[in-house]
């Protein structure tokens, strides 16, 4: 079991990004499928984990969200699309954002965000421990 700290300090948050990264990067190059989007397969690639680090690595919830990334997007129920609205998500040439919401044991309901690409690919952009 691994040990992750729960502080908001900054040395706390680069230690639950660490194991965000280490935890997740076998998970670069597959996919895995989405009931909420009819069984499309949502796609992880480095920048998809390095997101995921980053945005979920800032609460301790969150990061626990992060490590069950692929339960959570297996069982999320359908939010809304939106347009790209970050540089970020622009820069990743995404048309559309995806919106997805999932409840995990023990962490309540996260948010889940998946990016389409003009191709229509389906990228993992990111996941994080909804507030209550």
């Amino acid at each position: 079991m691994i040990k992750i700290p729960k502080g908001i300090t900054k040395e706390e948050v680069y230690e639950r990004r660490a194991i965000i990264i280490e935890e997740l990067q076998h998970l670069i190059g597959t996919s895995i499928r989405c009931k909420a989007l009819k069984n499309q397969l949502v796609h992880f690639d480095f920048y998809s984990i390095d997101e995921t680090a980053t945005h979920a690595s800032k609460k301790y919830e969150s990061t626990l969200a992060a490590l069950n990334v692929t339960k959570a997007i297996s069982n999320a129920v359908y939010i809304k699309r939106s347009r790209p609205e970050s540089r970020k998500q622009h820069k990743r040439g995404f048309e559309e954002m995806i919106e997805l919401s999932s409840k995990l044991t023990d962490i309540g309901y996260v948010k889940i965000m998946i990016g389409q690409k003009k191709n229509k690919k389906l990228m993992h952009y990111c996941i994080t421990k909804k507030n209550s």
